[in-house]
């Protein structure tokens, strides 16, 4: 028998193929690397079915880590940002703590950095990277199941085990979410990660060649920095060396220990960047922590329904989608049917398993493989932020595909080796799953098509209802036809109102609502829902942004009694705010209330006397409305007159670009009698009017509101040329407002 020396220079047999001891049931041996077509056949699966993802789109978390974030933003400027802080900081400016723990995995995202320096922002080269990382990676998992499954033939045409399972892995669609996503390269990285980390371990107990050690450190500190469900590596690995070899030797604790090299290192760049580990989410909101209405019975019971969920999806993976957020998945009890067959499932699992521990089988082996790899993502140990997301089991799902495929191996081998019937199968699986990952990828194209499709699933979600309304409220706010835009409009309705109903808190779902029913008019119904987001969280910036301009439309289109609402309560709520007075102020004055209005306007003119608005108010209130009394006495009405001109001259100096001052002054000299200097001023007004026409919104609303400014300067302007007696020039005004008044067929 031949020698060979060992690493510290010892002589050991060396067990030739012939004669190498087999485990009970493996087969005749092949070479360790496989064969060139089964590798072909891996990488072409896996290039080919996500072929159809190179057109789409930037998706879901993208806007995180890509679009949005500041530091990918600056390309191979922004990586040491991304290498001292959380995931999350170049999206939110700041480390909000929204999960357990934070999120420190910068590998995938100095990737996206390296992308946007070379390529900007073109989605196609992040879908690209991310469908040759996971053909590599699924060809180096196939690599190493060859050396982790000692190349067991299947007898299936004379293929692999090693390549079976791998193929089953490759064809997922539980993987699309992972890979169609650009974001997912975290995960990507992650299974490449794993898949290099086992063939060097099991390369090493093969060849024993301590380079492979060595390698093994830079290797799992880089899938650490991918993502550090990594951790559980440290008991995954150990145990598939334990099945290759069934005992623990010497050798498996050296991989252990090169493991927990690269994890120091690691955890020393970590705690450098961001520090210790916090351990509880600052936000205790449903959306970011799922079980905070949950008992402690219900929590459990709810975690141990989703395990068997995960497991049904690896079986039969239909239907799809991205959101398991509250109420997709709702509180289970242990009375719950699913819940009671999880318990029976997993516990015969585990007793199974560790009766095998001390020399595991292949079922024992995946039972277990899949509980570590699915461990830090179950809910039971970490609070990951949701009930449960397909791409949680990314890698764990390879445990119950060994399984799987022991199972239609044994199938084969009772069946006296005849395995026509099992190819036929397996061929159908794999051409299922293939037009299932296919089809699923489509879906991902971009975040309308996402939400809309993953909307009539998951149509309990208070997250993806109000998703799906907030994209075609954004489509309608781009229309550029009123009907179309009344049609989207009404189509989000019924998601955003269904997500404030699901989630009665959710304060994002109440501002969109509030902002469909503000392009519709409905501005008692969108006040209603600004307003309750303001009693829930009096600072939430976008209900008090939208409440502004909710304020302000309802003023310019003459709801003075939603405005008075709505200003009056922020006035209440922002005692020292001078806009909203300014708005209630402005409200009270044009429903009549001129005393209330002159009192509080006088007041900010105070306060304030820079204050354009508060002096074209006062403007209009002595002109428009005071000196146009016919009750007030000639001497009154000078006087009334005079202070508008001096209000309206103030508001003019500090704000030179609002034409509406500009008319009002000219009509002010017009009641005066000062024909010529009015006309100059409605000459000035018009100017400026058409100037900003292009500024006007596009909505069927804001396009009355211009045609009936248009029609009344062209009249005031017709007015006064008919006073000063130029008939033509006032035939020709009178004209042009035609075009806009009413009903007119020529009206723009």
């Amino acid at each position: 028998m031949a020698k060979q020396q060992n690493p510290k220079g010892k002589s050991r047999p060396v067990i030739s193929s012939e004669t190498r001891p087999r485990k009970p049931g493996i087969l005749p041996e092949a070479k360790p690397m496989g064969t060139l077509a089964e590798s072909l056949i891996i990488v072409v699966f896996a290039l080919a079915l996500y072929a159809n993802t190179l057109g789409h789109k930037y998706a879901l978390d993208d806007t995180m880590m890509i679009t949005s974030n500041a530091y990918t933003k600056e390309g191979f400027r922004g990586m040491g940002n991304i290498l001292m802080n959380d995931a999350f900081t170049g999206f939110h400016g700041e480390d909000k703590n929204l999960l357990p723990g934070g999120r420190y995995r910068p590998l995938s995202q100095l990737m996206f950095a390296a992308e946007y320096g070379i390529f900007g922002e073109k989605p196609l080269a992040g879908h690209l990277f991310n469908i040759l990382l996971y053909a590599l990676a699924c060809l180096v998992l196939y690599k190493a199941l060859l050396l982790l499954l000692n190349s067991e033939r299947f007898n299936l045409a004379g293929f692999s085990f090693a390549f079976v399972v791998a193929l089953l892995f490759t064809v997922h669609p539980l993987h699309t979410e992972a890979v169609a996503n650009i974001k997912g390269r975290d995960e990507i990285l992650t299974l490449l990660g794993f898949a290099t980390t086992l063939w060097l371990s099991l390369a090493y107990l093969q060849w024993h060649k301590r380079s492979y050690l060595f390698l093994l450190i830079p290797v799992y500190f880089l899938s650490l920095l991918s993502k550090e469900h990594a951790i559980t590596f440290l008991a995954a690995i150990p145990l598939l060396l334990l099945f290759r070899e069934q005992r623990f030797s010497r050798n498996n604790t050296k991989v252990l220990l090169y493991l927990g090299f690269g994890l120091l290192a690691y955890l020393a760049l970590r705690f450098a960047a961001i520090g210790i580990p916090k351990g509880s989410v600052v936000n205790q909101e449903l959306l970011n922590d799922p079980f905070v209405q949950a008992s402690f019975s219900e929590r459990l019971a709810t975690i141990l329904y989703t395990w068997i969920r995960y497991i049904g999806l690896v079986l039969f993976p239909h239907p799809l989608t991205h959101d398991y957020y509250p109420w997709h998945i709702t509180y289970k009890t242990f009375a719950n049917p699913a819940v009671l067959l999880s318990v029976l499932f997993f516990a015969g699992g585990a007793i199974y398993a560790l009766k095998k521990i001390r020399k595991p089988d292949l079922p024992a082996t995946g039972f277990l493989l899949f509980a570590i790899l699915f461990s830090s993502q179950s809910n039971l140990l970490v609070n990951i932020g949701t009930f449960m997301n397909e791409r949680f089991v990314f890698i764990a799902l390879l445990g119950i595909l060994l399984v799987l495929a022991w199972l239609l191996q044994q199938w084969i081998r009772r069946t006296s080796g005849k395995p026509t019937l099992q190819m036929v199968v397996v061929l159908i699986v794999v051409l299922g799953f293939s037009i299932k990952t296919i089809s699923r990828n489509t879906a991902w194209k971009d975040d309308f098509t996402l939400f809309t499709t993953d909307v009539t699933v998951s149509e309990n979600s208070a997250k993806v209802n109000t998703s799906a309304g907030g994209m075609l409220l954004d489509r309608a706010q781009k229309a550029t036809d009123d009907r179309q835009m009344q049609l989207l409009l009404n189509q989000a309705l019924p998601y955003l109102r269904k997500g404030v109903e699901l989630h009665p808190q959710y304060l994002q779902a109440r501002v969109l609502l509030g902002n469909a029913l503000l392009l519709l008019n409905d501005y008692k119904g969108a006040w209603e829902s600004y307003a309750a987001c303001i009693r829930m969280s009096p600072g939430y910036q976008d209900a008090l942004t939208n409440a502004r301009t909710l304020g302000t439309r309802a003023l310019l289109y003459k709801d003075f009694e939603t405005a008075g609402v709505v200003y009056g309560e922020l006035m209440r709520l922002y005692p020292g705010d001078s806009e909203y007075a300014t708005g209630y102020a402005e409200a009270r004055l044009y429903r009549g209330d001129y005393t209330t209005a002159e009192k509080m306007l006088d007041s900010l003119a105070v306060v304030n006397p820079g204050n354009s608005r508060v002096h074209h108010l006062l403007g209009q209130l002595w002109g428009r409305f005071r000196a146009s009394d016919p009750a007030v006495p000639p001497g009154r009405r000078a006087e009334f007159l005079e202070k508008s001109r001096f209000h309206l001259e103030k508001a003019i100096a500090g704000d030179t670009a609002n034409y509406g001052m500009v008319e009002n002054l000219a009509i002010v000299y017009g009641m005066r009698g000062d024909l010529a200097t009015a006309l100059r001023y409605f000459e000035k007004a018009l100017t400026m009017m058409e100037q900003k026409e292009k500024e006007i919104p596009a909505d069927l609303a804001a396009r009355k509101i211009r045609s009936e400014n248009f029609y009344r300067i062209h009249r005031n302007i017709g007015d006064t040329y008919r006073n000063m007696g130029r008939v033509r020039e006032m035939e020709e005004h009178y004209k042009k407002a035609g075009a806009y008044s009413p009903g007119s067929a020529s009206s723009p």
